[in-house]
């Protein structure tokens, strides 16, 4: 008697078995149509191989449609964790940074901006995030209105389309610091530094200003001589003129052909008593002065000569000139 047929049937049934329910299962999952539906039939039936990657991918697609449906930054972040090797991986990062992007858009600020960048630095909106960057640093530099605010922006945006206004602003708050300053030097380094300016002649001007101010202050011929030498086509020369004549105590007079040409008489009759002090030389032209018969004034030219004007420590008069060694 052969008994292998009857030993198989009950295998047989319990496989027969197990295979309508695991096809029953699947049905019912897929008839509902949910996460937790296909995650209790890979529970129930995790050795059915061909079912389960198909349960698996319902789900990555329900959780890709929900987080299509929230379209926020987390729910995309939280999809991608979920399902690194999704097929949707290229359309959630996408999602991600046109979010982001937007945000950026809303807060508007430099941060966010650099926040964003530092995020997706190959974004197809990079040139914009620099430029909406580059717009806040000069409303801020306009703002602060200040020589370091402007010298800033234009280290960090040296091609920026606001640097010729950005040097236009330094330039003009540079202006109003020097005539706060009101000195040589401060005048003399803005038209040395900004040749081009408008206000140049104004510095130069200021300058003039400056040196007759202080020549007058120095109250010596050597200082008056100076001045003649360095402006002679200058206003105050008529009124220096008088005050070197009165200091000299002799004739004084210039001419304009060939650039100014600077006289004195020399009075042999002064005396030097007591300590004395030497001013810088000064290349003079030394002459003497006589009358005519008729009372007209005679300049006789003797040379020019390298000359230092000596005067009395003791009263501060300035005495004579001494004459020494033509160039």
């Amino acid at each position: 008697m052969n008994i292998r047929p009857i030993v198989l049937l009950p295998f047989l049934l319990a496989v027969l078995v197990g295979c309508s329910r695991t096809e029953s299962d699947w049905k019912q999952a897929q008839a509902t149509n949910t996460v937790p539906a296909y995650t209790d039939f890979i529970a129930k039936h995790p050795d059915a191989t061909v079912l389960v990657p198909e349960a698996k991918k319902a789900i990555e697609e329900l959780n890709w449609q929900v987080a299509k449906d929230a379209n926020t930054v987390a729910g995309y972040k939280e999809f991608i964790t979920e399902h690194p090797q999704t097929m949707h991986i290229k359309e959630a990062d996408a999602a991600i940074e046109g979010l982001d992007w937007k945000q950026a858009k809303v807060a508007n600020t430099i941060a966010r901006y650099k926040e964003f960048i530092a995020q997706h630095p190959q974004t197809m909106h990079i040139k914009e995030a620099d430029a909406a960057i580059e717009g806040l640093d000069w409303e801020q530099a306009k703002v602060a209105n200040t020589i370091g605010g402007y010298e800033e922006f234009i280290t960090k945006h040296p091609q920026a389309i606001h640097i010729k206004e950005a040097n236009a602003a330094i330039e003009g708050l540079d202006w109003n610091v020097v005539k706060g300053d009101n000195t040589v030097a401060a005048f003399n380094n803005f038209v040395a530094k900004y040749p081009k300016d408008p206000h140049v002649d104004e510095a130069k001007a200021a300058i003039e200003s400056l040196d007759w101010m202080q020549a007058g202050k120095d109250g010596t011929p050597t200082s008056y001589l100076r001045f003649y030498h360095k402006y002679p086509t200058s206003a105050y020369i008529t009124t220096s003129t008088g005050i070197v004549q009165t200091l000299m105590g002799g004739a004084f007079t210039t001419s304009g052909i060939d650039g100014p040409q600077i006289y004195i008489c020399i009075d042999n009759s002064s005396q030097v008593d007591g300590p004395i002090a030497i001013s810088d030389a000064v290349t003079i032209n030394i002459v003497d002065v006589s009358k005519d018969e008729n009372g007209r004034s005679i300049v006789h030219p003797k040379a020019e000569h390298t000359a230092r004007i000596i005067r009395n420590k003791t009263s501060g008069k300035f005495l004579t000139i001494d004459t020494l060694v033509a160039p």
